[in-house]
């Protein structure tokens, strides 16, 4: 180690501080009486000793870090994309290079992205029936998004973990594949570490929370002196819904003062208000420490169709609740008044009227699919279709934007009978099997 720093603890004397851990909230120090140990920061008199920077690498380490023979080359690539081009799906490292004749579409993504930059929010909901690139265009969203310097997460909707009618676990699912412009780590550490790494953020979200106890709000307190590396772990993946609420968790934010009874993330009940409300509290986070703000994907929402009546309905709450944060109530059609509050808590539906955030959602045509119409403000022009596929009687798919509503076309109908499990014209298994009915 280049650099010797003697400290002195009050109980086992003074030593040498060989490495910190946790941001320097914990010291591993090698004591005169030769015993080491890794102790809190904060036991040491000289407590604002300076966090000691890593040494340098050495020449091994550094040969180790240039690029090896087994290095993708131009030649693999290629022919890496052809493969998987086979199996009828795009590179992700690729999309917009495979991005054919979705200029107007294209452009009016941009424009809700600068939308959600420079003012509140937008919100842009996919339609359009099995094969027409929703999917495509989710992951291109994604990658434009992250060009933009916005926070990017991104979820694919399932009935089994990741339903639509579970607010907790679509949060779960979105927090942890949360992706960064400037940064290759997953997750809400990157973010809660530049926010701590910014007071003034800090004190300006804790300024704008309109709840007393904010669980963003607290986590960031929590986190300044989190004691050891435990806790601070503990506290990221509780705020991020890795974990559930547990002693640890809980012990840490009744440090924070003025706490008493720390707020719970619940799992089940009526939930789609607090979850919304925090994307929109990280989004503000995430404004305020210089991204652009959070962009919210979620694609596969088609398994809506597919849920009982009482499902439906807290799908419903959490995706009207994220329409509210993103466009704000005086830009939605929504009231959020008529958005179920849990017994349990009561929260806004957005954090702030400028929080930033942008949420796409991708869905299939079918009978029973969420009623869009209902949601989004109308337009009478500005709308985007994508171009028509083969000469399938099924129009081409429709982007509806809250700001750009068609008035004309819809995806219809044909004759060809339906599976009525996964709502497409067959499925493998059934359809000749049956006829005009699906056998699952």
């Amino acid at each position: 180690m280049s650099q010797d720093r003697r400290v002195e603890h009050p109980h086992l004397g003074s030593g040498r501080l060989l490495k910190t851990y946790a941001g320097g909230h914990e010291w591993e120090v090698l004591f005169e009486s030769g015993r080491r140990y890794r102790l809190p920061a904060h036991e040491f008199r000289n407590y604002a000793v300076p966090i000691l920077s890593p040494p340098p690498p050495s020449a091994e380490a550094a040969r180790s870090a240039l690029p090896s023979a087994r290095t993708p080359t131009p030649q693999f690539r290629a022919r890496q994309t052809v493969e998987t081009l086979r199996l009828g799906i795009v590179p992700v490292q690729d999309v917009e290079t495979f991005t054919i004749g979705l200029e107007t579409q294209t452009l009016s993504l941009d424009r809700a992205l600068a939308r959600s930059r420079e003012q509140s929010g937008d919100v842009q909901a996919v339609i359009g029936d099995y094969g027409y690139g929703k999917s495509h265009f989710v992951e291109l969203a994604a990658r434009r998004a992250l060009r933009e310097n916005f926070v990017v997460v991104s979820t694919s909707l399932d009935l089994v973990e990741v339903p639509p009618s579970k607010p907790y676990e679509i949060y779960r699912a979105l927090i942890g594949a949360m992706r960064y412009p400037d940064n290759p780590e997953r997750g809400l550490k990157w973010l809660l570490q530049k926010a701590l790494q910014s007071p003034s953020a800090v004190h300006a979200l804790q300024e704008q929370s309109p709840v007393p106890y904010c669980p963003l709000a607290l986590t960031l307190s929590a986190l300044a002196n989190p004691g050891n590396q435990w806790v601070y772990t503990g506290l990221v993946h509780w705020v991020g819904g890795q974990i559930k609420n547990n002693a640890l968790v809980r012990a840490a934010l009744k440090k924070v003062p003025g706490v008493t009874r720390p707020p719970t993330l619940y799992v089940n009940g009526e939930v789609g208000r607090q979850y919304a409300y925090l994307l929109s509290a990280i989004s503000t986070l995430a404004s305020l420490v210089g991204y652009s703000g959070l962009a919210v994907l979620v694609d596969e929402s088609e398994h809506y169709s597919l849920l009982k009546a009482n499902q439906r309905e807290r799908a419903d709450s959490f995706f009207q609740a994220m329409i509210c944060a993103a466009m704000g109530p005086a830009n939605s059609r929504i009231n959020p008044a008529h958005i179920p509050e849990d017994h349990r808590a009561s929260y806004p539906v957005s954090f702030s009227a400028a929080s930033h955030l942008f949420f796409l959602f991708a869905l299939t045509e079918s009978e029973n699919r969420m009623p869009v119409d209902d949601w989004l403000r109308r337009r009478s022009s500005g709308w985007t279709t994508a171009s028509s596929r083969g000469t399938s009687s099924v129009s081409s798919a429709v982007w509806w934007t809250a700001t750009a509503w068609p008035t004309a076309i819809r995806p219809t109908t044909d004759a060809t009978p339906r599976c009525a499990r996964l709502r497409r014209a067959s499925c493998r298994g059934c359809w000749g099997s049956t006829g005009s009915t699906c056998a699952r």
